[in-house]
């Protein structure tokens, strides 16, 4: 019975693993482009279309 307790307890995490793939960089450009991320604290980053990052962090900085 603890056999099985522990596979239901496990299998969403099998599960959820096999959704992860590596993604090319036009894919990440694409999921990233226009949005904040927010990392709390006051510290966030944005990004835009022509691979251009803002983060700040008590001051800025800008990166591609």
């Amino acid at each position: 019975m603890r056999r099985f307790a522990l596979i239901f307890t496990l299998w969403p995490c099998f599960l959820t693993a096999q959704e992860f793939r590596t993604l090319t960089g036009d894919e990440i450009l694409s999921a990233l482009s226009g949005q904040k991320l927010d990392y709390g604290n006051g510290v966030w980053q944005t990004f835009d279309k022509a691979m251009l990052t803002q983060y700040f962090a008590g001051g800025h900085s800008t990166g591609r």
